[in-house]
């Protein structure tokens, strides 16, 4: 008994030492911000601004390459997206939204790339098509709902999933897909109990049945 006190003091007696000469850390170092980095996004963001997505992506590209400071990165992530998104990439951006929430999960940007996330999942239902082999060929009717949906049930309470959560249930209803709205109206009902559109969402699941 005496020699298990005597080996839980000495264990005790090296987390503090080895706390206090900084072997053991609260959190990782942070990686300094790159001059090199910030002059090639600065660069990036004004082409984007002039909507030369190509050229911004490009130079965001090389950017990502020589900074290792976390939110560096994360706003370099994050306008790669939106090059992509604006050329009309759905899917890589899609991708790199996903990507951004992945690896910075308490982003300021959160709600502006759920709104995104939802934004490419209407494209998809509205006919846009993913590429094989270069060529945009590729039907995503259903994929765009499975990104809408994943989002509902990944991020309810963002801000724009209550508003984005009645668009697809009118999406569904207009379509004539009944029994897919009416589940997506009790949904909807079910999540947001207080909703000033509760008594539309109520109505239409009516017309549903």
């Amino acid at each position: 008994m005496q020699r298990l006190v005597l080996i839980t003091i000495l264990g005790v007696l090296f987390f503090i030492g080895c706390a206090s000469k900084g072997i053991i850390k609260d959190k990782p170092e942070e990686y300094p911000v790159s001059a090199q980095a910030e002059e090639k996004y600065q660069e990036a963001e004004n082409a984007f601004s002039n909507k030369q997505y190509g050229r911004s992506l490009g130079l965001l590209k090389e950017a990502k390459k020589l900074t290792k400071n976390s939110s560096q990165l994360e706003k370099i992530l994050f306008l790669i997206a939106e090059n992509y998104f604006f050329q009309g990439y759905y899917n890589p951006g899609y991708k790199q939204y996903q990507k951004v929430l992945q690896d910075y999960s308490k982003t300021s940007r959160l709600n502006e790339i759920i709104g995104r996330q939802f934004e490419i999942g209407y494209k998809f239902l509205q006919g846009a098509k993913r590429s094989l082999w270069g060529l945009y060929i590729i039907p995503s009717y259903d994929y765009g709902l499975k990104i809408i949906r994943e989002t509902l049930k990944n991020y309810p309470y963002a801000e724009p999933s209550e508003q984005y959560h009645l668009k697809l249930a009118h999406h569904l209803f207009q379509s004539k897909y009944y029994d897919e709205a009416l589940l997506e109206y009790q949904n909807f009902i079910n999540v947001y109990p207080r909703s000033k559109n509760l008594s539309e969402a109520e109505y239409y699941q009516i017309l549903c049945n």
